[in-house]
Parts: structure tokens; sequence; C-alpha cells
């Protein structure tokens, strides 16, 4: 068969105006706006989309990665014996895991990061600390940095992020600028729910933050960490969104729309059942989603916790969807899957005005 480059050209072009008349005469009277559905509590859409009804096409959602990239996460908490959290990051890197989120409840000293690094290099990796409000960050990464001389790579080969303070901070950043180059120190998160209440809370602490910092170039520190939920279309035009109200904030405070930031997504524990097999299956759709919507850094919740053998299975589980969705959906292929949808274009847009309208009736 001779190759084509448009396949699609012996076929005439229907307009909208044509689909919407069959569609009218179909209904037999009906009002086409009782097919509308919500979406959260503040947008109404049709489900007729088509590329004359676009007004405002949007482009390419850019990130600074190749393809889509994303980093595998799993979550851990600390052990009493530092040895036996040691035993689950190791075997959880040498099967596929690329980023782990340490939860911190609690002071470490350098020896107990000894013991929680033992045959862990984390110039390979990256690292995110989640800190206990308790707990100073710095006192954190400081102890951290101290077994790095014994690593592999130099400062400038570790990559990671530590949270625990909802404001940018100085004293923080000068030392991350000097031992860690290359941490994010600046971590924005809002509660679960309505996406757009939960997008504006996100817009609103990150402009609180600029507003609050001694200089706006603490922009680049910014890591998003977003909770998605079941809605999968939903959950894709929520990250793209956030992109695009994160360039025009930028542009307001004419900084480079090109200061990408860091969106680290995980699952919402309302998202689960008691049903390990069922949360199993919307884990492939929840992952799938945080994918097309352009995660950096996803973690998908094991289905189950329990007895040792079964929590090893759900976390062996939960790590393979990724791999799956890499190497054989090969969703890391191509930026920004989703760019094109008329529906997901359509649903991006609205969610972002949204939410803009929400920021300026703030000010």
């Amino acid at each position: 068969m001779e190759h084509q480059d448009n396949l699609f050209k012996e076929f005439e072009a229907i307009s909208a105006e044509a689909w919407l008349a069959k569609i009218t005469a179909d209904l037999k009277g009906k009002d086409r706006k009782a097919l509308n559905h919500r979406v959260g509590e503040n947008i109404s859409l049709s489900p007729f989309h088509h590329a004359d009804t676009i007004s405002e096409p949007g482009g390419p959602i850019a990130r600074n990665t190749e393809g889509n990239q994303w980093l595998i996460g799993e979550s851990f908490l600390l052990d009493e014996d530092l040895s036996l959290t040691n035993k689950a990051i190791l075997h959880a890197l040498e099967n596929g895991v690329e980023a782990i989120k340490i939860a911190v409840d609690r002071k470490l000293t350098t020896a107990d990061f000894i013991k929680l690094f033992d045959q862990v290099e984390p110039s390979y990796i990256h690292t995110h600390f989640t800190i206990s409000k308790k707990i100073n960050p710095l006192e954190v990464l400081s102890e951290f940095a101290k077994i790095l001389a014994e690593k592999i790579g130099d400062k400038n080969a570790f990559y990671g992020s530590v949270d625990g303070m909802r404001m940018p901070d100085q004293a923080l950043q000068n030392w991350k600028n000097s031992h860690l180059p290359n941490f994010k120190i600046w971590c924005i998160e809002a509660p679960f729910g309505d996406p757009v209440d939960q997008l504006t809370t996100l817009i609103k602490n990150g402009v609180d933050g600029l507003e609050k910092s001694e200089d706006v170039s603490v922009a680049p520190e910014m890591v998003f960490k977003m909770k998605i939920g079941t809605d999968f279309f939903l959950e894709i035009a929520k990250l793209r969104a956030l992109r695009v109200l994160w360039a025009n904030v930028l542009r307001a405070y004419r900084l480079e729309a090109t200061i990408y930031p860091k969106i680290m997504v995980d699952f919402d524990m309302s998202s689960q059942t008691e049903d390990p097999n069922q949360n199993m299956i919307r884990a492939t759709t929840m992952a799938m989603a945080a994918a097309l919507g352009g995660a950096d850094f996803l973690t998908v919740l094991p289905a189950s916790e329990g007895e040792e053998d079964r929590s090893a299975f759900y976390r062996r589980i939960a790590r393979n969807v990724q791999h799956i969705l890499k190497m054989e959906s090969f969703l890391d292929r191509v930026k920004d899957v989703a760019g094109g949808s008329y529906y997901l274009e359509t649903l991006t847009t609205e969610i972002g005005k949204a939410v803009w309208k929400n920021i300026g009736d703030m000010n």
C-alpha cells in the first residue's frame, strides 16, 4: 500500500454547524444544553467538541524535559530500626524506582543518615524529604549533606527537595545554594477537592510566597504537590491548567515563563476502597491521568497495607503500573500527549479561566 501523509484527505470535513444540526435533529426538540455536565462546582461543559468550537486553541504545555519524562517514585516511613527502612529503599531502587520520598517524623543524626542511605547513591536518584512541622528542614538537610562526601558525585549531582515550610526561607535558600544547589526547598500543596478551588489555593500560595520573599528569583525553587482522584479527564486537565496558570503568574512578575515548576503527584486517600483489587485497577487509570497531565514525580499508592508479604506485593504492583506506562505504553515519549484533544483543551482552558477569575477576585 502506498504511504499517504494524510489518510483523511479523501473524506469531506464536517463543520461544527453541520454536526450540531444533526444532533439537534436526533434530539427531536430536546435542548442540547440538557446534555451538558458539570465539572466540579464551577464549570458546565457540553459533550460536543470540535475544532471550530475552540475559540482559543491552546499550545503545547511546555516543560523542560525530553518527551513526557516523569520519575517513578515510592514513599517510605521511618522504621524504629532505620536499617529496615534502608532495606526497603534498596529493594525499591533495585526494582526500578527513580525517586524516593521519605517522611521524617523525628530528628536524624549523621549516624542515622549513614544507616538510612547505606549502599544508596543519592546522585543516581531524586530524594524528597517530607518534614514534620516540629522539625527544622535545615537541620535535616544539614545532616543529610554530611554523608554525601562519601557518596558518588559532587554537590551538583544531588537532586531532590524538602518541604516543611509554607513560604520561602532565605536562610534555607542561602544554605542550599552553597551545599545542595539542585535541591528544591519550596513545596506548595492544597487540600484535594474541587479542581478550581484546589488550583486557586496552589496559585494563591505561590503568589503569596513570591510577594513575601526577598527576591522573586526564588521561583525556580518551587515544587507543587498535587493529589489526584479518579476523574480521569479532569485530573489530566487540572495538571495541564496548573502549568498554564503558573506561566501567567511568572509573566505578571516579569519572570521567564520557562521557569517550569516541578509537579509531584500522588493519590488522595478518598480514591481508595476497601477492595485491593479495585484499588489496583483504579491505580492504572489514575497513574495514566498523572502521566498524561505532565507529572514530574509520581507515587502510586499501594492497593492495600497489611502484613509484610501483602504490602510487598502491592508495592511491587504500584511500581510496575508505572513501568508498564513507560515501557509498554510509551507515555513518556511525547511531550503533552493530551494536546490537540478538543475536549481536554477546552477543559484545561475552562479550569484555567475559573481559577484566574478567583485569583483576580481576591485582589
